[in-house]
Order: structure tokens, then C-alpha cells, then sequence
């Protein structure tokens, strides 16, 4: 069985899809993005060519609905997609250096950091919340 994996992608349409095929049946994830480029949904579709149950589709909302500013001059927040009581955050430089670390044990709709006291760059903030695990690239200007 072989599958074929094809990513598209369109600034103007704000989606993208990654597609797979194995036999008769068309599976793809489709990603939704705010005008912002924010990524604000996930979404997983199989579905058999003429059959007649139709899609199959799954929604898996996304942890933060936004971080903003981005690009940041060091302060910036998340919003969360839904309130989160517990969740882990690692701000790590391009490099895997982490610069900062932070457990969430409150309940809340979002959350603010503060990295300027490092230097400009891209950092990746990993986010582990509401049963998943996230990324998001972090642009720090002067």
C-alpha cells in the first residue's frame, strides 16, 4: 500500500491541506487561519469517493486562538481557545536553548510573557494544554 502525501497551501484562501491516499479512501487535515496567519483550526477529513456515507470529519481546535503582538519587542500574550487550568510553556531559542519555563496551575483565558531581556530573533514556544501539544514561532524585534 502506498500513500501519497501532497501539501497545499494559499496565503488567500487562509488553509492549508495535507492530504493521503491509501486504496479508494482520500484522508486530509486542513488547517484555518486567521487573517493574522494565527492557526485557528484543525480539521481531518477521509472520505471514499462515491460512497455513500459521505465525509468522515473530525475538528480539533487549536490551544491559543491568537498570540499577539507577533512580531513582539519582548511582551506578548496568548488567548486561549477555551479556559485552561493547567498547562506547561517552554520559550526556546532557534537554537534549543530554553530561556524561559512556565508551569500554568490557575484557571484562565490567556497569558502573557515576557522575553525582553533576550536578544532579537525567532523563538518557539511549545504549549502543552487541553490534551495536546502546539508550537508557535515568535519573532522578537529590537
Amino acid at each position: 500500500m502506498k500513500t501519497k502525501f501532497l501539501l497545499i497551501a494559499g496565503f488567500m484562501a487562509m488553509a492549508a491541506s495535507v492530504q493521503a491516499q491509501s486504496g479508494s479512501e482520500v484522508c486530509s487535515i486542513v488547517y484555518s487561519y486567521d487573517v493574522a496567519g494565527n492557526r485557528i483550526k484543525r480539521e481531518y477529513k477521509c472520505e471514499t469517493p462515491g460512497g455513500p456515507e459521505g465525509p468522515v470529519i473530525w475538528n480539533d481546535p487549536v490551544i491559543f486562538t491568537s498570540v499577539y503582538p507577533n512580531p513582539t519587542t519582548g511582551i506578548f500574550t496568548g488567548q486561549f481557545s477555551e479556559p485552561v487550568s493547567e498547562a506547561t510553556f517552554i520559550i526556546t531559542a532557534m537554537s534549543g536553548v530554553v530561556v524561559l519555563q512556565h508551569e500554568l496551575t490557575q484557571t484562565t483565558n490567556s497569558i502573557t510573557f515576557d522575553i525582553s531581556a533576550q536578544v532579537p530573533g525567532n523563538y518557539l514556544l511549545h504549549v502543552w494544554a487541553l490534551g495536546r501539544e502546539e508550537s508557535y514561532i515568535i519573532t522578537k524585534n529590537q
